[in-house]
């Protein structure tokens, strides 16, 4: 899948950036800056596929500053940076505590290895913090490029990671061609009777699982009574060639 990255390099897009500046680059500080950024829905720079955001700054003047950061999509995240070299964090939003949580970090400069981390859909914080003596001036570059981007050839994601989300009540249209499957994933945020429905070309496969990737049934067409938590149905080819299909999930009140 990273073999997909080399050839979208060339397509990188440029956009200028303003980092917002929090005060203190002491550590304790800079976990709370992000705290404070991440508690605040919405503000932040959306990074699309292979899009890169650059900005150039004095050293001394990079004090405790965040960038902030939407990703709509599964992918990496890759942080470099020429010139004198800085400490660079990567903060997501952590829902279940409110606050954020450390994804990654480390030197970042001309003399330093990309940071490169996979990165979950959300609000991501960057904070940036200047080596003690620090002089100079640092371009820094973040440039995030999604794993889960679909070819003309393909309709929905082949794995979990880049499954398809669908609702209760909603209904999704695909096509499986030979060799091909998709994925869809659904939220319960209580235990429901579900009933999950594939219409369309017959034979196709349509398995259970859950959000550990434990299969529940082979066949999870049907009403089933399920708990909170995550779910996925993958749709493959069956006993016949495959063709279009329409799935939808749905509450059940029988």
């Amino acid at each position: 899948m990273f073999t997909k990255f080399a050839a979208r390099k060339a397509s990188l897009q440029l956009a200028g950036v303003t980092l917002l500046l929090l005060g203190s680059a002491a550590r304790a500080q800079q976990i709370q800056d992000c705290q404070q950024a991440l508690q605040v829905s919405g503000g932040g720079i959306l990074l699309a596929d292979a899009t890169t955001t650059t900005t150039t700054k004095k050293t001394d003047g990079w004090e405790g500053d965040i960038l902030k950061l939407q990703i709509n999509r599964p992918g990496v995240l890759v942080l470099s940076g020429e010139g004198t070299g800085v400490q660079g964090s990567l903060y997501a939003a952590d829902p279940a505590s409110g606050g954020a949580r450390l994804e990654d970090g480390g030197a970042i400069g001309t003399a330093h290895r990309p940071l490169t981390m996979v990165v979950q859909p959300g609000e991501h914080c960057v904070q940036v913090t200047p080596d003690a003596g620090a002089t100079g001036t640092l371009r820094l570059r973040t440039t995030f490029f999604d794993v889960c981007r679909l070819g003309p050839q393909d309709d929905h994601g082949d794995s979990f990671l880049c499954a398809t989300a669908i609702g209760l009540g909603e209904s999704r249209t695909g096509e499986i061609s030979p060799a091909d499957q998709d994925v869809f994933s659904f939220t319960l945020a209580a235990g429901t009777a579900v009933t999950i429905a594939v219409t369309g070309t017959p034979d196709l496969q349509a398995g259970l699982y859950r959000e550990d990737g434990t299969l529940l049934a082979s066949d999870g067409c049907g009403t089933w009574q399920l708990d909170a938590g995550s779910y996925f149905v993958r749709i493959e080819e069956g006993d016949g060639p495959g063709g279009a299909y329409a799935i939808s999930v749905s509450a059940s009140f029988q």
